[in-house]
């Protein structure tokens, strides 16, 4: 606390700085200025240097894990100045041909997709040193979802935008999905609610890979190393500290768990529709694509077996 030993009425000359610390504080607070950030004698040392404001959470940057993780990510996503717009038809179809043309590049549209998913597993998996059986394992089982993620993420519009880069229109992607794909429509709806940015994304489509507490997945019975447990888990906490630095709120966790769960459910969905397709086409010989073979759960390596039987599946009768 400063104390005036005149009149408290000392001339304060900008010039030349009199001692009277008490009547320069307060010109300094009948100017205007803020108390907090006048300087003060507590502040002895730290030459003309106004005590330190914390920054603001949404100006806070990912941690050097985050960074390799998201780098991943970010590699296996389509750059918006190289998307490829030969594909997309605004006309509605009306011959059987060219149906069964529209449908045939969806589906060609999507095996591609996989493959750019593959390369970000296989970059993924070997930063991390995960053995290439566990690889394959967690890529067959999390292939579909990171397809509905991926793609509803990206939603624009009316505009599909797939993994490949490869632009579709709502209308070509609903002549195959059917109403699978207005899920993945009203999903990625959902998904621009919580404003989803780049390190949110790249921890949800990690978790997706990562985890797998899924009944549903075709491998899921055999446990996960040590490697990937820990690699999860470590994932997981950096995630939650993101957020709470982000956003103040504990519960956004929980909510964006629960839209991975929306995407298992969809996936679901999207495996019956497409093996649907595969069957009523006379696909199910073809097997030349990482797709083909999760689709009709055959191994995509030679240390994989599978022993689900497919024709247990509750088939939804599709219009096609």
């Amino acid at each position: 606390k400063y104390v005036c030993l005149a009149d408290k009425n000392c001339p304060v000359d900008k010039r030349r700085r009199n001692r009277c610390q008490y009547c320069r504080f307060q010109t300094c607070l009948a100017v205007g200025m803020d108390k907090e950030v006048v300087r003060t004698d507590a502040l002895k040392g730290r030459r003309g240097r106004l005590p330190s404001k914390p920054k603001s959470p949404n100006n806070r940057q990912p941690n050097s894990f985050q960074t390799q993780f998201c780098r991943f990510y970010n590699d296996s996503i389509p750059n918006p100045a190289s998307l490829d717009f030969s594909k997309l038809n605004y006309r509605t179809v009306t011959s059987k041909e060219s149906l069964c043309e529209e449908k045939l590049l969806v589906y060609d549209s999507l095996s591609r997709s996989c493959d750019i998913i593959k390369q970000w597993v296989d970059k993924f998996s070997l930063f991390y040193s995960i053995q290439n059986n566990e690889r394959d394992r967690l890529y067959s089982n999390c292939l579909l979802e990171q397809v509905i993620f991926r793609s509803a993420v990206r939603l624009d519009g009316d505009r599909v935008i797939l993994c490949s880069g490869i632009v579709l229109h709502k209308i070509q992607m609903n002549y195959l999905l059917g109403d699978v794909a207005q899920q993945i429509y009203d999903y990625g709806s959902t998904l621009k609610l919580h404003k989803i940015d780049s390190i949110v994304a790249a921890t949800l489509s990690s978790i997706l890979l990562l985890d797998s507490n899924n009944t549903d997945y075709v491998y899921h019975q055999t446990p996960l190393s040590s490697i990937v447990t820990e690699l999860y888990q470590k994932l997981v906490d950096s995630f939650k500290d993101y957020l709470k630095q982000q956003y103040g709120d504990s519960s956004i966790y929980l909510q964006l768990l629960e839209r991975l769960n929306d995407a298992r459910r969809i996936a679901h969905n999207l495996r019956k529709r497409l093996l649907f397709y595969r069957h009523s086409v006379c696909l199910t010989n073809s097997m030349n694509s990482y797709l083909d073979l999760i689709l009709e759960c055959k191994p995509i390596s030679t240390d994989l077996h599978s022993t689900e039987d497919t024709s247990t599946l509750p088939f939804i009768q599709y219009d096609l």
